[in-house]
This record gives C-alpha cells, sequence and structure tokens, in this order.
C-alpha cells in the first residue's frame, strides 16, 4: 500500500521500491480492494522484493524536525 501512496503522490519525481513486510508473487487482495475504494490501483504491481544495501530506506532516515 505504501508503495502505492508513493507511486500516486510521487507524481514520477522518485522510484518507488517496495519490499513489503512479507515479500511475495502477488499483492494482498485485501490491500487492492482498500486502495481501490481511494481511486489507487495497485493489482498490477510488481511482486515485492528484499532490498539490498544499494538502497535507501526511507523509513530509517532521520527526520528534519
Amino acid at each position: 500500500m505504501a508503495e502505492g501512496f508513493a507511486r500516486e503522490f510521487g507524481e514520477g519525481k522518485i522510484e518507488v521500491i517496495s519490499a513489503g513486510t512479507e515479500p511475495g508473487d502477488k499483492v494482498a487482495p485485501l490491500a487492492i480492494e482498500v486502495m481501490r475504494e481511494i481511486g489507487i490501483e495497485i493489482s498490477e504491481d510488481r511482486k515485492s522484493t528484499r532490498l539490498n544495501s544499494s538502497h535507501t530506506d526511507i523509513s530509517r532516515m532521520p527526520s528534519s524536525a
């Protein structure tokens, strides 16, 4: 779902790669349903992959506050 939000609101200015909480071959059906309710389509998103050290994990970046 985070990947869907980042793609939608990043407007192509960022590269989105999602590791997900449980990498797998398909997007969870409930996540697809919930995102469709707010107008974001994620059913065709590629499968999740494990990130390696060359990727930046923004969830671990320090806040600017």
